[in-house]
């Protein structure tokens, strides 16, 4: 979420769902901007990136993105980006989340 507010633009849309399946225990949240988008090749980098390599900050894919991806897998989960340059991001971030039943 903090991405979807740094790169877009003021009073720029951002969309933020949850959806819980109690079949498989998975929790995703998908959060959509129109900001800035992201191009095919920090795209393709973020894909291919494991949590071990080093990031460059500066760029806009940094350890935020690479730490997310490292806590979804991690939790049997996963991340996924689409994007497209100068239009809008969407990331889906899914985590494994067993339901909790408090009486």
């Amino acid at each position: 979420m903090y991405n979807a507010t740094k790169f877009n633009q003021y009073g720029g849309l951002i969309r933020v769902t949850q959806d819980y399946d109690k079949q498989s225990q998975m929790l995703s949240t998908i959060v959509y901007d129109k900001g800035f988008g992201m191009s095919d090749i920090k795209l393709k980098r973020f894909s291919s990136q494991s949590h071990e390599e080093s990031v460059d900050v500066t760029s806009g894919l940094g350890i935020g993105l690479s730490n997310s991806k490292f806590l979804a897998e991690g939790s049997g989960g996963s991340i996924s980006l689409i994007s497209m340059l100068g239009e809008f991001t969407k990331v889906t971030f899914t985590v494994k989340a067993p339901e909790i039943r408090m009486n």
